[in-house]
């Protein structure tokens, strides 16, 4: 099993600057799309170009995981899913809900910082 994607806190102010306050993924938002997404493509820096495919989503210990893609050499690179959702304004962040996984981007800078076989 390989980790896509963590539990926590993520500004998506570059994205997008009307969003002004991070977005709070859950365990439950992470359970959520574990539970939705059978198999997804992973594409070459969120282009068109599919590279492999994941499947055997899991959540454990707060963390997205899922079987390791075929025939990708993964040190210094990335995973960075894109996800689908409504936002729920809170106080001091926004909540995702109605979460789908779309995509998962390969790419040396994947949001949540989780770079395989890297020694940073």
């Amino acid at each position: 099993m390989i980790t896509i994607f963590k539990t926590g806190d993520f500004d998506y102010s570059d994205v997008d600057p009307s969003l002004k306050k991070p977005v709070r993924y859950s365990i439950d938002n992470l359970m959520e799309v574990a539970s939705r997404t059978s198999k997804i493509n992973v594409t070459n820096e969120h282009e068109s170009d599919v590279v492999s495919e994941m499947s055997n989503f899991i959540v454990k210990d707060g963390l997205l995981m899922a079987d390791e893609p075929n025939n990708l050499d993964l040190k210094g690179m990335g995973f960075s899913p894109v996800f689908n959702f409504d936002l729920i304004e809170h106080e001091d962040y926004y909540e995702p809900t109605n979460i789908k996984m779309t995509e998962i981007g390969f790419t040396e800078k994947p949001r949540t910082h989780i770079v395989y076989n890297s020694i940073t």
